[in-house]
């Protein structure tokens, strides 16, 4: 739990002065410090890197870790003791709950962080809910499990139970289980077999 008390240490482990001209250099050359504080936090990511190679970005975030007294740390509470197997097994259950799974992200992060603070961010528990979300990243609108291209445009499939709903933009159909749903795929001029995104199993 954030206290009060934890938020005053983490504002005396910054040097007022560094931070200062860390804010007015980054305010100068139009670089955002949400962006710095990103790449602070992680070194490694494909976007980190990209952002790392303009010289100015570099000396922005090099100024922002000498204007920190030291790096602020995880509580020491848990970094010693790792969440038992029961949090996992139910945080992973929280990611692949119908009600989160495919598109509510946000509503599993918050059921997960009740759980235990920091939870969400535990390898095994990121990972659940990377794959549980992954239609999502690869750029279908919530709730889709798959496109296709039929002569009329774009057609998105969604699932709900055993059953499916279709959505050609034009209009809505359904379909009582897959055998009914490929017909009607050919019907509107797609391959069941080639989707644009996602999959159908």
């Amino acid at each position: 739990m954030i206290t009060l008390n934890y938020i005053r240490e983490r504002i005396a482990r910054i040097d007022p002065k560094k931070h200062d001209a860390y804010k007015k250099f980054a305010k100068s050359k139009r670089i955002d410090p949400n962006d710095v504080r990103m790449v602070h936090q992680n070194p490694n990511e494909r976007e980190s890197q990209r952002l790392m190679k303009s010289k100015d970005f570099a000396k922005a975030l090099d100024m922002y870790k000498k204007s920190m007294k030291e790096d602020v740390e995880l509580d020491e509470k848990f970094q010693s003791r790792r969440p038992s197997s029961q949090q996992v097994k139910m945080a992973i259950g929280i990611a692949n709950d119908p009600r989160y799974k495919g598109g509510n992200m946000t509503g599993a992060v918050k059921a997960i962080e009740k759980i235990r603070d920091g939870l969400s961010k535990y390898p095994e528990v990121a990972n659940a809910l990377k794959k549980a979300n992954e239609n999502i990243e690869e750029g279908n609108p919530r709730g889709t499990i798959a496109t296709f291209d039929g002569k009329r445009g774009e057609i998105k499939i969604y699932k709900k139970g055993s059953s499916y709903t279709g959505d050609t933009g034009d209009m809505d159909f359904s379909a009582k289980n897959m055998a009914e749903l490929k017909d009607k795929l050919r019907r509107l001029g797609a391959n069941p077999s080639r989707p644009s995104t996602g999959n159908l199993s």
